[in-house]
């Protein structure tokens, strides 16, 4: 994800330096595992700002920092 530098207020007087984060997201379906009786597993982990990287981003009403490396995962599943 790519955001360029930008205007932080609407008087376009503080200008915000642009930031390139890296997102992944890697997921996998199956559509049934008969041995323990689960249909239409999906197994997700996602990953973001892969590497870590401290930026701020801004609005009109203030500045804010970046999300920092994060890690969820996640199972699903119907039986």
């Amino acid at each position: 994800r790519y955001v360029g530098s930008y205007y932080g207020d609407l008087q376009r007087t503080e200008k915000v330096a642009g930031y390139e984060v890296f997102d992944f997201l890697i997921s996998y379906n199956k559509e049934e595992i008969k041995r323990l009786r689960l249909k239409n597993v999906r197994l997700s982990l996602e990953i973001d700002n892969l590497f870590d990287r401290r930026y701020i981003f801004g609005t009109s009403t203030g500045y804010y920092p970046g999300v920092p490396f994060i890690v969820f995962g996640s199972i699903s599943f119907n039986f």
